[in-house]
């Protein structure tokens, strides 16, 4: 559902003569503190089901800009690996100057 809304929102940006494009795809939905706390322990504390849906999104979301960028011409676009970002600051915080 949220692909979908995605793609239609970028074709009438693009319509309107928008090209360029920039996205960030989710964190790991399932370490969100919230959802920690509801979690029974494991072994990293996350919510694997919610963690496994961001992962999927995170995949569609990159395949959709793939095939938007073959689609469209002079689409372009960056796509800002949040998670990746996200999990490195949790796994080195000390490399953050968070203690």
């Amino acid at each position: 559902m949220v692909i979908g809304n995605l793609t239609t929102v970028v074709q009438e940006i693009y319509k309107n003569g928008g090209r360029r494009f920039g996205f960030l795809n989710l964190g790991d939905l399932g370490c969100l503190p919230g959802l920690r706390m509801l979690n029974p322990p494991t072994k990293n504390g996350c919510l694997e089901e919610a963690s496994n849906l961001a992962k999927l999104h995170n995949v569609e979301l990159h395949n959709l800009l793939l095939g938007m960028q073959k689609e469209l011409k002079g689409f372009s676009y960056s796509l800002y690996d949040f998670n990746r970002s996200l999990r490195q600051r949790m796994n080195h915080p000390s490399r953050y100057g968070i203690h």
